[in-house]
């Protein structure tokens, strides 16, 4: 691997960063599956958003126009598919009641399987997501050339996921310190607010949509 390569590292991580750690749902249900499953919790839920950025990289740095286009011509849907996810999502934790015999169980297959499905879902539905691996992409198009193979892209995604899943981990693990002073009672008062942020952020994904069609 050439210097140019390792250049990119850098990049790709402070990308993953980017994308990642700004205040939304997915950082929301970290810290409330963190509090609730410990730390293993947090990362489960941070892994679905890894793999969505991943794809998402993975598609930005190849510039693939047809995908591209695809989710230009149906971000209306999108936009309709995410904001109505995000809802019945804040509404079911808002409702969530765990007690203190809850709390001591460890994840169960299904229950890490179903938190990965969810994020990932979450991720590739928000198209603004895509919008900014485009933008931050776009500055590195050289680097991506014919001639230069697949590699600096394989350097850049490996990045963001790295970036990416340094961000969830470091959350979960901030979470996790706190956890034992947190009881059932705490946690269902936790789950209320993460419902209703939750929401708010999915009526803020509605209203965009409502904006573009009105426009």
């Amino acid at each position: 691997m050439g210097t140019f390569d390792w250049q990119l590292i850098p990049w790709g991580v402070a990308i993953g960063l980017a994308v990642s750690a700004p205040l939304g749902p997915i950082n929301f249900m970290c810290i409330r599956h963190t509090v609730q499953f410990g730390f293993w919790g947090g990362v489960f839920t941070g892994i679905g958003s890894v793999i969505g950025d991943v794809i998402f990289a993975i598609v930005a740095g190849l510039g693939i126009t047809a995908v591209a286009g695809l989710i230009a011509a149906y971000t209306n849907w999108l936009l309709l598919v995410g904001g109505c996810f995000l809802l019945i999502l804040g509404l079911v934790s808002f409702r969530a009641r765990v007690t203190d015999a809850e709390m001591a169980k460890a994840l169960t297959a299904g229950q890490r399987a179903a938190i990965v499905s969810t994020t990932l879902a979450l991720t590739l539905t928000n198209p603004f997501t895509f919008t900014g691996f485009i933008s931050m992409f776009g500055g590195l198009s050289g680097q991506f050339a014919t001639g230069a193979g697949y590699g600096p892209l394989a350097v850049l995604v490996v990045s963001v996921a790295l970036g990416s899943s340094l961000w969830w981990i470091f959350l979960a693990r901030l979470v996790a310190v706190f956890r034992n002073r947190i009881d059932a009672r705490r946690l269902t008062a936790i789950n209320k607010v993460t419902g209703a942020a939750v929401v708010v952020f999915g009526l803020f994904v509605l209203g965009k949509l409502a904006a573009t069609i009105i426009a």
